[in-house]
This record gives C-alpha cells, structure tokens and sequence, in this order.
C-alpha cells in the first residue's frame, strides 16, 4: 500500500513538473516574440528616418512642414512601443526568476530527496536579473538603449526640423505642437528611468 501511494506521489510530482516546465517554454515562447517585434519596431525606426530624411528637402521646397510634426508623434509612438515591449519582457523575466524556477527545484528535490545532487544549477540562468549589470558589462547599456534613444532622437530632430522652418500655423497650434512635444519627451523619459539598470560589482569584487 505505502509503495502505491509513494508510487502515486511521485506520478503527481512529474505531472507537476511537466506542467511548470510548458509554463516555462510558453514564456520563453513569448519572449521570443517580444524580441522579434521589438527588432521590427527598431527596423521602423530606422527606416522612418532615412525616409523623413530623404523627404526634407520637398517637405521644406513645398512648406509641408506639418510632416515634420506628424513623423516626431510617430517617433514617439515607436519608442513608447518598444518600452512597452520590454516592460513585458521584464515582467516575464521576473515571474520565471521569482516563482516558476523555485517552483521546478522543490519539485525535483521532491522527487530525488535522497540524491546528493544539487538543483540550484537548474533555470539559473533566469537569475541573471535584466536589472542587474557587471562593471565589465558597462559598456553594453548604450547599445542596449539605442532601441528607445533612436526613436526618441528622431522624434526631436523631427520636431526641430519643424520649429526651425517657420510652418505657416496659426500660433496656438504651434504652442500646442511644441507643448505637446516636450510632454512626450519628458514622459517617455521618466518611463526610460524606471527601466534603468543598476550597475555592480563583478561576483567576488563586492
């Protein structure tokens, strides 16, 4: 009887554990895709301002400056995307980090008690926090946050480009435009702090 229970237990704890482990593959499914769209996003970006930029000279011959305007609101939207984007990756990130890998180690240390091996190893990379960055790595966070600067950049350059080419608008419109402007850019910054990283010291510098 107490064989057929023991038996029954650990059949449950492998259902258990197949169950956390296609959690774990749906969210690094997701994740992938996180990625991919905000690889696109970049693409759009880029591609935007050689469009903007190969467009000046007939936005500015035909006073069509108002597409200067109209290119930094979708600058904006681009970055905003992209920080939405890695909002949910962290969001992810930290679920797997936090609750799912602890979940799979008890449940592998339920069905190998006995075992002398140990199942810190298992998921550790999830520990690799995307908040966390080594001294060693410092030099990555500019090539990391190209994805919201680009964007952001072109969006200001846009709304330059706009100011310097006296559009022919009525003045509240303009003070509109240009209010409008520096709300997107400080909000869009306050939300690129919260996702900043915090630099530490290399493992055994501390």
């Amino acid at each position: 009887m107490n064989d057929f229970v023991k038996f029954r237990e650990i059949e449950q704890l492998k259902e258990l554990l197949n169950v956390y482990l296609e959690e774990h593959r749906r969210l690094s499914s997701e994740i992938e895709k996180q990625l991919e769209m905000s690889s696109n996003t970049f693409s759009y970006s880029i591609t935007g301002m050689a469009i903007i930029l190969a467009a000046t000279p007939f936005i500015i011959q035909y006073q069509a400056n108002i597409i200067f305007t109209i290119a930094s609101f979708i600058f904006y939207g681009l970055a905003l995307t992209q920080i939405r984007y890695a909002k949910t990756i962290i969001g992810i990130h930290n679920y797997i980090k936090d609750i799912l890998a602890p979940n799979v180690r008890v449940v592998l240390h339920d069905l190998a008690p006995h075992t002398s091996k140990s199942f810190q190893d298992v998921l550790q990379w999830e520990n690799k926090s995307t908040e966390l960055v080594y001294f060693s790595h410092i030099w990555e966070l500019p090539i990391e946050a190209a994805r919201y600067f680009i964007p952001v950049i072109a969006g200001i350059v846009s709304w330059i480009a706009f100011t310097q080419t006296l559009p022919k608008l009525p003045s509240v419109l303009n003070v509109a435009i240009n209010a409008f402007n520096v709300f997107s850019i400080l909000y869009i910054s306050a939300i690129m702090l919260s996702l900043k990283k915090k630099v530490i010291p290399e493992k055994g510098q501390a």
